[in-house]
């Protein structure tokens, strides 16, 4: 029996972070590294933590950028701290931007 999609904003977050994460693990370096892919991942990755520093009254600076093969890990970091006191809806909008990244990769 497939179990049911998740439909508290959270755990959509988290499983669009996994989903994409995977994603970007599958891909060849070749693919990753043509086109935006990674500028675009980096974007949506600086655009969690920029968010998360907000929230926590930390200085906003970018991710730093790791080589293009660390970005899976790099999302699954930024995305595991994220605070918890997030609103559903910036939730869902981060949600939403990882379903349109994936999308482009």
């Amino acid at each position: 029996m497939l179990s049911a999609e998740p439909t508290h904003p959270r755990e959509v977050f988290f499983l669009e972070v996994e989903r994409t994460a995977n994603r970007l693990r599958s891909m060849s370096l070749d693919k990753l590294e043509s086109g935006t892919r990674v500028a675009d991942t980096r974007a949506v990755i600086n655009e969690i933590a920029a968010h998360g520093a907000l929230i926590t009254g930390h200085a906003a600076g970018p991710v730093p950028a790791l080589s293009s093969s660390a970005l899976a890990d790099q999302l699954v970091v930024v995305a595991a701290v994220l605070p918890m006191n997030v609103e559903e809806n910036q939730v869902t909008g981060f949600s939403e931007a990882l379903r349109s990244l994936r999308a482009t990769l």
